[in-house]
């Protein structure tokens, strides 16, 4: 047999990635998959279609918590949740959590409507204040990001915006975004309840380790922790639920994932964060699991680049959960999904019957190309550039990303220096070298103050004479009171005053005559004194 270096070499590399793995031991293949506790770990999407059951859930559970571990832990109730493959419901234990900073937990319940079927909690700024729009928003088209401006950073996704004047959605695109080890991002997403689709904006949450603790309820009552490693078995094997949880986990804990055989080749890959929730899936359950269709833009060439998965990793998945939105043949997309639902149900609500799911799901996956080719990359290949997929949609604008919890802000530029003119007096002063507003002491400019405006000559009017008979009160006397012969004041006798009689001159005084002037030749002409001054 003709020796092959480069196969030998291929299988060096898979003993040490065993022994690795085994060492490691990253995922847990004897985990039991239960679901985490919503609170904990949010999902990042809003499920199309939802499934409607006939079975009512139980009445909720009383559930005494253990001690917490942290001052700014909260309990959050456990819940009821359908297991569709065993056709039962399973309880979702408490947990203790440290809420995201500046959200309030809004919990989930159980609703009726022609079936039963589970409205999702979700983690709101201002619970009392949340609009809905009647519309499902477009599906997430694929974005240009361009290169990363280094290692350092990852991608915000950008959303649809609701626009309730138009009543319409526009695309704001994303943005490259620095990691920061304290904080993970949540990408804004939409979400069905009730009332509508409610538009959750992103924000930021502690990572795993810091959250808090989630628990494992026993028969007898008992509270188990359940440790990170568990955790995230348990949410490796829907891994498009949490995307943005593994961009951090994988970047800050390379340790966690390095020469393990379940890391996906594509998660060094900056370009493929960014891939909307159907390609997601439609890639990870087609990687993970051999036989099943490849996406439609999957090419050969990008298929030969993709290393296939383990043979242990490939036993460990097998016993993942087929996705209820998922079709034999593929993934379908959002919009083959809403036809299904228009044909099956007749409404435009995502709530699907079980009785009707097998009919729905016939529809929405008709037009799915099966495509079977699968993964034969190598070990030598790298970074593979994202492909093209999909029409291009014009961003409306950039998407805002909220400020990381405890940053500083940027300081405000100073204020511009002023000069002053030499001439300027000085603020009066009060002890301290303060002014009398205690501001710091300033000389103000000696300003010219501007002239007043001339106020309008007013002609004054003549006075009215008083009539003939004018005849005011008599004016008291004003003297002093006689002294009795005591030589003490006589306070307590009642003075009299003499009034008397005020007379006015009707008559106009005569000017004083002057001495003649012989050296005047002409009379001066009389002075009219009616004429107003």
């Amino acid at each position: 047999m003709e020796f092959n270096p480069g196969r030998a070499m291929q299988r060096a590399l898979l003993a040490s990635f065993f022994l690795v793995s085994s060492l490691f031991g990253a995922i847990d293949s004897k985990v039991d998959i239960k679901r985490v506790h919503e609170a904990f770990i949010s999902k990042t999407h809003s499920l199309i279609p939802i499934e409607v059951i006939g079975k009512k859930p139980p009445g909720p559970k009383e559930e005494r918590p253990p001690a917490k571990t942290g001052p700014e832990q909260i309990w959050i109730h456990g819940y009821w949740a359908w297991e569709r493959e065993k056709g039962e419901f399973q309880w979702v234990c408490g947990v203790w959590r440290v809420p995201p900073p500046g959200q309030t937990w809004v919990p989930g319940f159980w609703k009726n409507d022609g079936g039963w079927y589970w409205v999702s909690g979700m983690w709101l700024e201002s619970p009392s204040n949340v609009s809905y729009a009647k519309e499902l928003p477009p599906q997430n088209p694929e974005e240009e990001m361009g290169d990363p401006p280094g290692e350092e950073y990852f991608w915000a996704s950008g959303f649809w915006e609701y626009n309730p004047y138009e009543k319409n959605f526009r695309w704001l695109s994303g943005s490259w975004q620095p990691f920061d080890e304290n904080w993970v991002l949540i990408p804004a997403t939409w979400q069905w309840r009730p009332e509508g689709y409610h538009f959750r904006p992103s924000y930021w949450d502690y990572p795993l380790d810091k959250r808090g603790i989630a628990y494992d309820c026993s028969k007898d009552g008992g509270y188990q922790p359940i440790p990170e490693k568990v955790l995230i078995s348990r949410i490796y094997y829907t891994y498009p639920d949490y995307s943005c949880f593994f961009w951090h986990h994988y970047h800050f804990h390379p340790e966690f994932w390095e020469g393990c055989w379940c890391t996906p080749p594509w998660w060094g890959w900056q370009g493929w964060w960014t891939f909307n929730y159907s390609n997601s899936w439609g890639l990870w359950w087609w990687w993970s699991h051999p036989g099943f269709s490849a996406p439609f833009w999957m090419d050969p060439f990008l298929a030969s680049q993709i290393l296939p998965p383990d043979q242990q990793l490939i036993m460990l998945l097998k016993g993942g959960k087929f996705p209820f939105f998922f079709t034999k043949g593929g993934v379908p997309l959002q919009n083959a999904w809403i036809q299904a639902l228009m044909d099956t149900t007749g409404k435009a609500s995502p709530l699907l019957p079980e009785n009707l799911w097998n009919k729905a799901q016939e529809i929405a996956g008709k037009d799915i190309k099966n495509n079977d080719l699968s993964p034969s990359g190598s070990h030598s290949s790298k970074k593979v550039p994202k492909p093209e997929i999909g029409p291009k949609v014009t961003p409306y604008g950039p998407a805002i990303v909220p400020q990381v919890p405890g940053q500083k802000t940027a300081p405000l530029p100073p204020k511009p220096s002023i000069k002053l003119p030499e001439s300027s007096q000085p603020a009066p002063e009060i002890e301290g070298g303060s002014d009398i507003w205690g501001e710091p002491n300033v000389r103000w400019p000696n300003y010219e103050r501007p002239r007043p405006r001339p106020r309008p000559q007013v002609i004054p009017q003549p006075r009215p004479r008083p009539p003939q008979d004018f005849n005011p009160q008599p004016k008291p006397e004003s003297r002093p009171r006689p002294t009795p012969p005591s030589g003490k004041p006589d306070y307590d006798k009642p003075q009299t005053f003499k009034p008397e009689i005020y007379r006015p001159q009707l008559s106009r005084p005569q000017p004083p005559k002057y001495p003649q002037r012989t050296w005047i030749e002409k009379e001066p002409e009389p002075r009219q004194t009616d004429v107003p001054y």
